[in-house]
């Protein structure tokens, strides 16, 4: 026989399940501007020579397809799907690198 539950004093927040609630958590952490300056990049690296990187993505992927965006304070660490699509980023953010040198240097 069905028995209506008893009555709750919990708040929606409070009914999460602790999966959930360690979702919750872990998003309101991460929630902070995680964006980079384009104009706060200094170099771009081949390769998985970041020690975040090496330690993130172990073997997950192949060495050839990946690179590291570097600014003074952070590093966004990129990996492609393919050979190629890994030359089209590498290709993309070195002219983009080159115009912001350019842009420092007021050479525009």
């Amino acid at each position: 026989m069905w028995r209506k539950p008893p009555a709750s004093n919990m708040t929606d927040q409070d009914k999460l399940d602790p999966i959930d609630e360690r979702a919750h958590r872990r998003s309101t952490l991460f929630s902070q501007d995680k964006g980079i300056p384009v104009d706060s990049i200094t170099a771009i690296v081949t390769g998985k020579q970041t020690s975040v990187f090496r330690r993130a993505t172990a073997n997950k992927s192949s060495e050839r397809v990946c690179l590291s965006i570097l600014t003074p304070t952070r590093t966004l660490d990129v990996c492609a799907y393919s050979l190629q699509g890994f030359q089209e980023l590498y290709r993309g953010f070195s002219l983009l690198l080159e115009e912001i040198k350019r842009t420092r240097d007021g050479l525009d």
